[in-house]
């Protein structure tokens, strides 16, 4: 009798993005701050790449500078969901509605050049 591996679910929500954006990080504590480069991106957080040392669970305020916006996108409060090396993944709970609008159209514009889903008025993603 042969068994075969569990392979654990894929537990996101929304489809993650490829991405390369520059970043400055902080702790809402120490004030700590690095800079970092987001490398996936979907509605409920991202990846990014650091020399800067984080903690899992610790929360960071996160500036993502996107081509095409004059401002960065601001999320405070994302908490540090896990950590390997010099890379982390964050998520983002506390999303101000300018905040939830940004990445929503950063995102509806790399749906576009992908063409491979859309994002329609609930965030419910379809394909």
């Amino acid at each position: 009798m042969t068994r075969r591996a569990r392979v654990p679910a894929d537990r996101r929500k929304a489809p993650r993005f490829m991405v390369h954006f520059r970043s400055s990080l902080a702790t809402e504590h120490e004030r700590v701050v690095g800079e970092g480069i987001v490398t996936d991106l979907a509605t409920g957080g991202c990846r990014i790449e650091s020399q800067m040392s984080v903690a899992k669970g610790s929360h960071l305020e996160l500036r993502i500078y996107v081509p095409g916006f004059s401002h960065p996108t601001i999320i405070e409060g994302a908490p540090v969901r896990w950590v390997r090396e010099e890379e982390f993944g964050v998520e983002f709970i506390r999303l101000t509605r300018g905040a939830q609008t940004r990445i929503r159209q950063i995102l509806q514009g790399l749906v576009e050049i992908s063409g491979v889903q859309t994002v329609d008025r609930d965030d419910e993603w379809t394909g």
